[in-house]
């Protein structure tokens, strides 16, 4: 919060613009893993969120960008498959002897 308080100070909410945002996110999470950069996105969002549906009704929240929830978004990786000799395996282990 205190970064964000830095970088946009006492500019008024309804001035910030998507594009802002994006060059604010790219810039603190330079480095970091996917789902700390997606953590950093959505508590901006909520932030956003928050102030529209207690403050400003009529504010158009700038994390709502499609490029922004593509860019933070974390892939999902595929289920791992387990082959049969490791199910075999697994469950000769969870019966107790």
């Amino acid at each position: 919060m205190a970064v964000f308080q830095k970088a946009f100070g006492r500019r008024d909410v309804t001035e910030v613009t998507s594009d802002e945002i994006m060059e604010f996110l790219v810039k603190i999470t330079e480095g970091l893993k996917p789902s700390t950069k997606k953590l950093k996105y959505s508590l901006l969002k909520s932030l956003f969120n928050f102030v529209k549906n207690t403050a400003v009704p009529d504010l158009s929240n700038p994390c709502d960008s499609a490029v922004l929830a593509k860019t933070f978004r974390v892939s999902k990786l595929p289920p791992w498959m387990i082959l049969e000799r490791n199910a075999a395996t697994y469950a000769s282990r969870s019966n107790p002897i």
